[in-house]
């Protein structure tokens, strides 16, 4: 395999002057699972005319036509959370939206159940015009949970499912497979509006993520035919040093650049910290492969959060964990497979990222 070969790029400052999106619209795709935070959004309380104040608006794309699914949820049950699912056919921030269902429970009050799961059973009407639905999922507190989508048989629509508890957990909006969501909004609409999806990254998280095409982020970044995927990571504190790891299967000849943003990238005000271009290299498949990218927050940051834009020239599926700094990974540090893979953005201490905006 080719040894990959990181290439920093110039520290710029740019203001792009794209549309704002109102909220992060996390992104869920058949096979996939994804980590969410509910968040206060007045914007969302108002339209939906809801008594809650947190919420998490969700894109589950690419589904197909007639098909079942099962969207499970997992959280810590006993928690005392209070929250309801919204099925919409149609961005939530713009007009002309559709209600499809909604319900409203809670996560119990007690003694604490982690990996509890709840099960909901739908099925895509077999004309539905478009194949992208919407979950907004509100709650009376902030509240952690995730996820998983996934394409099943009419056959695996079991509405008597028991979770690890022995609970039966399962909601099945098909009613016995006699009623289908009917997808209509408006799929041109739909890509401008609902591509520019963030991911929510809180330090100590893993995710897995795949880039795609779409992303209406200023030329700076790249073309359109680059595939891109746009990262929030919060919870940072001014003056330390933190770590990110990426991992990917090595040797699959994807090339690939990181841009590291103070401010969101799709809104009107933010900065471009610096820029790095490099590839997984070619050859011998490496799973599991890891490369390290090392950064410190300035002192005289005000705000928590920084964004990292990843760009690819083909779809590119990798993982990705921030956490606070390891001292034994620097410069030399080698991964697994004995290659030097550290990007040090800190210059060995020279350099800081000083965040100012939300």
């Amino acid at each position: 395999m080719k040894k990959p070969i990181f290439y920093i790029l110039a520290f710029i400052t740019i203001t792009s002057n794209l549309f704002s999106q109102p909220a992060a619209i996390l992104q869920c795709i058949p096979g996939q699972s994804i980590s969410i935070v509910t968040l206060q959004n007045p914007s969302l309380k108002s339209v939906l005319k809801s008594s809650y104040d947190f919420f998490a608006v969700v894109s589950l794309k690419t589904l197909e036509l007639n098909h079942f699914y099962q969207l499970a949820l997992n959280y810590d049950n006993g928690s005392g959370i209070y929250y309801g699912l919204s099925w919409l056919d149609g961005l939530p921030y713009q007009t002309g939206f559709r209600l499809i269902g909604s319900t409203s429970t809670q996560t119990g009050k007690g003694t604490s159940q982690p990996n509890y799961e709840a099960y909901h059973f739908f099925q895509v009407h077999p004309h539905s015009t478009a194949t992208e639905l919407f979950l907004v999922i509100y709650s009376d507190k902030a509240w952690t949970l995730s996820l998983a989508l996934t394409k099943i048989t009419k056959a695996g629509l079991d509405k008597n499912k028991k979770n690890a508890y022995g609970h039966f957990t399962a909601l099945d909006w098909t009613e016995d497979g006699r009623v289908a969501f009917k997808l209509t909004a408006s799929s041109t609409q739909a890509k401008t509006q609902t591509t520019n999806t963030v991911y929510e990254l809180k330090l100590g998280q893993r995710f897995t993520l795949t880039t795609a095409q779409g992303l209406t982020l200023h030329n700076s970044f790249g073309g359109p035919e680059y595939y891109y995927t746009v990262i929030r990571i919060s919870g940072l504190k001014p003056n330390q040093k933190y770590q990110a790891t990426l991992v990917y299967e090595g040797g699959s000849g994807i090339f690939y650049a990181l841009s590291w943003v103070d401010g969101h990238p799709f809104q009107k005000d933010w900065r471009n910290l610096g820029g790095l271009g490099t590839g997984t290299g070619t050859g011998k498949s490496m799973p599991g492969y890891e490369t390290y990218h090392l950064f410190q927050t300035d002192a005289k940051s005000t705000k928590d959060t920084i964004y990292l834009v990843v760009r690819s020239d083909k779809p590119w599926t990798f993982e990705l964990l921030v956490s606070e700094a390891n001292p034994s990974i620097n410069e030399l540090t080698k991964n697994s497979y004995g290659y030097f893979a550290t990007a040090d953005w800190t210059e060995k201490g020279k350099t800081f990222f000083l965040l100012s905006r939300d």
